[in-house]
């Protein structure tokens, strides 16, 4: 429910909301470094993942977004994110 749909704001699914954000500790610094090493492990798992989809979908990002199920929009963002901006010149053939 949104407060669109009943025009106010529900105190009682807020509340709890509002103490856990209060209370949420921060990341202690002995695992932080760990923490670093985890995210950016992910994103080069998305980044490969995205690298190899518009590989393997000819560069064509429409059909990209579709086998990945993201919006073009978020396609792109993502190859702005990891510098992916064009198929890789050495892969083009010459005209």
């Amino acid at each position: 429910m949104t407060v669109r749909e009943i025009g106010a704001w529900d105190a009682a699914r807020l509340q709890p909301l509002l103490t856990l954000a209060r209370t949420r500790q921060p990341v202690p610094a002995e695992r932080a470094a760990e923490v670093l090493v985890e995210r950016s492990k992910w994103e080069m798992a998305e980044c490969n993942r995205v690298f190899a989809a518009l590989d393997a979908n000819g560069w064509r990002r429409q059909s990209t977004a579709l086998y990945l199920r993201i919006i073009r929009k978020v396609l792109w963002e993502k190859m702005g994110k990891y510098q992916i901006f064009d198929e890789e010149p050495e892969t083009r053939e010459s005209e």
